[in-house]
């Protein structure tokens, strides 16, 4: 049989072989030894799917995230919790303000609603609420009131 001029190179592991010179019928004893090299063998093996440690660091990484994100979440909803409580003091005391300045009537000394309680306070000059919001802050909110003249 006739030879071939060309010679294949082939090597798995950064090491570079070559084969001498080839006989036609082994050309294809060659390429096959080429695909079944340790390169083409070893991409071929990750590819069986996820394994119990991968699933178990995935779960590991989120729950770590997860639990980090958490306070932020309880803090947002106190500070959420707080701003409605302000809101709401805010809009009690524009009520009893203009029925004191508009109809003369005096506030209450004390309100409750929403498990919040709010006291007023009057002075000669500023009609003031407080309250204690849901973190356990003291609040208080003025306004003044009209001079008399």
């Amino acid at each position: 049989m006739g030879t071939l001029g060309y010679q294949i190179v082939y090597g798995g592991n950064g090491n570079v072989q070559k084969a001498g010179t080839l006989y036609i019928k082994d050309v294809r004893r060659h390429i096959s030894l080429l695909y079944k090299s340790e390169a083409v063998v070893s991409i071929f093996k990750s590819c069986r799917g996820y394994t119990l440690l991968d699933a178990l660091t995935a779960l590991s990484i989120l729950t770590v995230l997860s639990l980090s994100i958490l306070p932020l979440y309880t803090h947002l909803y106190e500070e959420r919790s707080a701003i409605s409580e302000r809101r709401e003091a805010v809009m009690l005391l524009d009520q009893y303000w203009l029925e004191f300045v508009l109809e003369g009537l005096s506030p209450p000394s004390e309100f409750s609603r929403k498990e919040v309680s709010y006291l007023f306070q009057m002075s000669t000059d500023q009609l003031c609420i407080s309250f204690e919001d849901v973190r356990k802050r003291r609040t208080s909110i003025c306004r003044s009131l009209p001079d008399e003249g």
